[in-house]
């Protein structure tokens, strides 16, 4: 049987360690989020700038710069660390490392090798198929 009258006790050594709640860590992931906006964007316009050039977009050429994966993955890309410097910060100023907060634990080997045997699954019947695709045999 379960016994709650120590539910609401914190757990003995961790005194000082604590666990953001849902408007805290709210509050953290849109600072986060932002962070990663802005920078991605800031990034996106230097490296767009020095480019392209100063010249002004129209709406349709900046829509399709916009859609060329290229810069979207630049955007993620230089957007990521700011990100990850937020929850960093947060995470120590609850008195916690970083692993685990998060709850991050290196797999196992067979985990690996499992998650390996899945991809090599998946990229073959998906080279399978793009190859019918561009043949016209599907």
């Amino acid at each position: 049987m379960v016994d709650f009258k120590n539910v609401g006790d914190p757990i003995l050594g961790s005194q000082s360690a604590r666990t953001w709640d849902f408007w805290e860590t709210t509050l953290v992931a849109l600072i986060a989020y932002g962070a990663s906006v802005l920078t991605g964007w800031m990034v996106l316009n230097v490296i767009l700038a020095a480019s392209v050039g100063p010249k002004a977009f129209a709406p349709g050429e900046f829509q399709t710069l916009a859609s060329q994966g290229r810069w979207y993955g630049v955007f993620l890309i230089s957007g990521a660390p700011p990100a990850i410097a937020v929850l960093w910060v947060a995470i120590r100023m609850a008195g916690r490392e970083f692993g685990e907060y998060l709850a991050l634990s290196w797999p196992s080997g067979g985990e690996i090798v499992r998650a390996l045997a899945i991809t090599t699954i998946f990229m073959s019947i998906e080279g399978f198929v793009l190859s019918k695709m561009s043949t016209g045999g599907i």
